[in-house]
């Protein structure tokens, strides 16, 4: 409707008048503006945002946009249709665009005219082909109402979500029309469905493998022969397959083989990736520390998708008041992880862990040796939940402290993640919760429980705005005296140090030290909680090419003792002038990011506001780091 009155003449109207003028030279002219007339209901800006030509902007100094030739604007002229046709105005159409030349011919003025026509809002809206109850559920489904605008976006995604309802039922031949009838303004739409048979798997084809056994594969398959054929259940196949990290890429496509009898073959093709791989790394993190990392892995084994990896990492601190100046060692990891993809058969995942770490504080030292045993499984697309067995031997000079002795845990996860990336998320949300117990039946030297809640959202705009909110909470209480005296009043000290919870820092609480929340003891160290709060409030938001931007309110802090854990301390930590480690510590800032294909490269500085900053501190922090905060 949009191109077919007035797309051709208007094409020879802009070559008619870019003909009109020779070009002095033979590069492309400099575009001077874009002007729009007849644009009453729709900004001109946001029609120039449709289009591929741009205009000289302040917000792009040194850009130089050129005027390419008239195909480019006819294109543009298409998407400018579709903005308008996406807004409500199906008539709207193009009076005229004329590419007016200087005198010199180095500089072009486009002036586009436009007749929007009438607005048009839904009336009704009818499913048909489709019984009555199946009719009310998809009017509740689909994003239309009367009375919205005659949306060709909307319009197409409720065809989408109608096919989808069907296709999920097995109904792999579904098919929908959409009918608009437009009249005084108003525009009444059906959908006629034909829902077709049910379509169910006769066989699966796997592509020839290189390494992997076939077995492998069919093991990750969520339909098989005889099951109904569902979209959510291709969509679970390519992701089990792709999880496995054996895969460089996998497409899962059924192929229907005779819609008479309504039968399908699943096709499973699929490229591998390296049997083994070897890396090793460099960076710089604001916690003021060099660090080192290298790995190595095998992660086919046998072609059964067992899985071994090593993994080195070493951290060196900058700050001249760690270990009495210099560039000192400060915390290494030596980490060894086998995992086996079946158990019994089943689809639980088992993995077994050696790890030994080094870590080195200003008043101690400490080296903990550990392994553990786990069993992983998956409850559909978004819910996983782990158990381990995990025992950590440990060898301090910490004062006051056995030098040595033995944490031994049981650990439950659950995590829920409808995120659209883990990595650098925009929409969805995530839940996770912890539980574990340490020492009683399993021995040791310490016991104790210990619970953690995290819960994070996201939420964005059309324009590339992200809301990203976060919630933590946690707790720890001890059952014996462990490492501590059963008479001191903090019973933090009944909990070994590496146990306890700890925040400040870029992922945490912005403008502080890494891990510095809370009390300090004598030697000025962060001895950590066995409470924990912590909430984030973070915008992100585009600015142009691959940066971006964020502002963020951090709040959060660790106590020694849970009792010390009180509503007022909201209060007091904003309103506050004096520092006071009890109170909620809070971090106002902003930052840039740097998008990379291992996800934003990140800097965040952060200011201390209410009571968190101690006397003669900076008043903030500058924080750099790979990957949002969360």
């Amino acid at each position: 409707m949009w191109l077919s009155r007035s797309l051709a003449a208007l094409l020879i109207l802009v070559c008619a008048t870019a003909g009109a003028r020779a070009q002095i030279e033979d590069v492309a002219p400099l575009i001077g503006k874009i002007e729009f007339l007849g644009n009453d209901s729709i900004e001109a800006g946001e029609l120039r945002a449709a289009m591929r030509l741009r205009q000289p902007s302040s917000w792009r100094p040194l850009s130089k946009p050129r005027f390419p030739g008239a195909d480019f604007l006819a294109g543009d002229l298409e998407e400018i249709g579709r903005v308008y046709q996406d807004e409500g105005f199906p008539f709207a159409e193009i009076v005229e665009a004329v590419v007016e030349y200087s005198v010199d011919g180095t500089r072009v003025d486009i002036v586009i005219e436009i007749d929007e026509g009438v607005r048009v809002e839904i009336g009704a809206i009818e499913i048909e082909g489709v019984d009555a109850k199946d009719s009310e559920r998809l009017r509740g489904a689909i994003d239309l109402a009367p009375g919205d605008w005659l949306r060709t976006s909307k319009l197409e995604a409720a065809e989408q979500t109608i096919l989808g309802v069907f296709q999920e039922r097995g109904r792999g031949l579904v098919r929908t029309l959409r009918d608009v009838r437009i009249g005084g303004g108003r525009a009444d739409v059906i959908f006629r469905v034909d829902s077709g048979p049910e379509v169910r798997i006769d066989s699966v084809y796997i592509a020839p493998l290189e390494r992997t056994l076939e077995s492998t594969v069919r093991h990750e398959l969520r339909l098989r022969e005889g099951d109904l054929l569902r979209p959510k259940g291709l969509l679970e196949t390519r992701r089990r397959l792709l999880d496995t990290g054996i895969f460089r890429s996998v497409r899962v496509q059924p192929v229907i083989i005779d819609s008479t009898i309504a039968t399908a073959v699943l096709e499973v093709t699929s490229r591998e990736r390296q049997n083994s791989w070897v890396g090793g790394g460099a960076g710089y993190s604001s916690a003021d520390q060099l660090r080192f990392l290298a790995e190595w892995g095998l992660r086919n084994i046998s072609g059964a998708g067992r899985r071994l990896a090593l993994n080195g990492e070493l951290f060196y601190s900058l700050d001249p008041e760690f270990r009495d100046g210099g560039a000192s060692f400060q915390e290494a990891e030596v980490r060894a992880d086998y995992l086996q993809p079946q158990v019994f058969g089943s689809r639980n995942r088992a993995t077994f862990t050696n790890y030994l770490r080094w870590l080195q504080e200003e008043s101690f030292h400490e080296r903990i040796f550990g392994y553990s045993i786990g069993l992983f499984r998956e409850f559909g697309l978004h819910t996983r939940a782990r158990v381990s067995l995990e025992t950590r031997e440990v060898s301090t000079t910490e004062a006051g402290v056995q030098p040595r002795y033995t944490t031994r845990f049981v650990r439950l996860t659950g995590t829920n993640d409808h995120r659209d990336n883990p990595f650098d998320a925009k929409r969805g949300r995530y839940l996770q919760g912890q539980i574990e117990y340490a020492g009683g039946l399993l021995g040791g030297t310490n016991e104790f429980g210990r619970t953690a809640m995290t819960w994070q959202r996201y939420r964005s705009s059309d324009s590339g705005w992200v809301l990203a909110t976060r919630a933590r909470a946690g707790w720890i209480r001890p059952f014996s005296d462990g490492l501590g005296d059963a008479s001191d009043s903090l019973r933090v000290a009944r909990v070994p140090w590496e146990e306890r919870f700890r925040l400040g820092g870029s992922n945490t609480v912005r403008g502080y030290r890494e891990n510095d929340l809370g009390r300090h003891n004598d030697r000025d160290e962060a001895i950590g909680g066995l409470a924990l709060f912590l909430a984030n409030v973070e915008v992100r938001f585009p600015l142009f090419w691959i940066l971006r931007a964020g502002v963020f309110i951090d709040a959060g802090n660790v106590w020694a003792d849970p009792s010390e854990l009180k509503p007022s301390r909201w209060v007091e930590g904003l309103s506050g002038d004096s520092y006071d480690p009890l109170q909620m510590f809070y971090g106002i800032g902003g930052g840039l990011r740097f998008v990379t294909p291992v996800g934003p490269f990140r800097f965040d500085y952060g200011y201390k506001i209410g009571s968190g900053r101690e006397p003669n501190e900076p008043t903030g922090q500058l924080h750099v780091a790979l990957g949002q905060a969360f």
